[in-house]
């Protein structure tokens, strides 16, 4: 089994497009179709909650609905309590939390559509994949 983390950006391009890599991997995930885990955090899984209520339009996207899919998603995962903080890798504090997450957990990959801003964590043997990467690898 391949173990990942998958970045916030991955989530948000699946709700807003259906025949993305990003949809394909979060519905291989829903039907428990994987030959992988997903790991998560409470600083990782609070940012997705913040960025898809603020990102996708309520007429569109029900706060309901995002709940419903996050309760799911969580519960589906790998949870992770508490995890040590690290001196800051990145330029974002928020990609400092998934490089912590990745690191603590010991990943594959981190599945992103911001591989340039996590390419400090690959001389230390976490591999940053694209969606499309990601599913040209791992899904049949």
């Amino acid at each position: 089994m391949v173990n990942i983390v998958i970045d916030t950006n991955v989530i948000v391009a699946a709700f807003l497009s259906r025949s993305g890599r990003s949809h394909q991997i979060l519905q291989q995930i829903r039907r428990n179709q994987t030959a992988w885990h997903y790991h998560l955090s409470a600083p990782l899984v609070f940012e997705y909650e913040e960025v898809l209520m603020r990102e996708l339009p309520p007429d569109k996207f029900p706060r309901k609905r995002i709940r419903e899919f996050l309760d799911d998603f969580i519960s589906e995962g790998i949870r992770h309590r508490s995890i040590p903080r690290r001196r800051p890798i990145s330029r974002d504090p928020d990609d400092d939390a998934v490089i912590e997450l990745a690191l603590f957990s010991k990943v594959d990959c981190i599945v992103t559509f911001n591989t340039r801003d996590f390419k400090p964590v690959e001389p230390l043997g976490v591999r940053v994949l694209t969606p499309m990467e990601f599913a040209a690898e791992y899904i049949t």
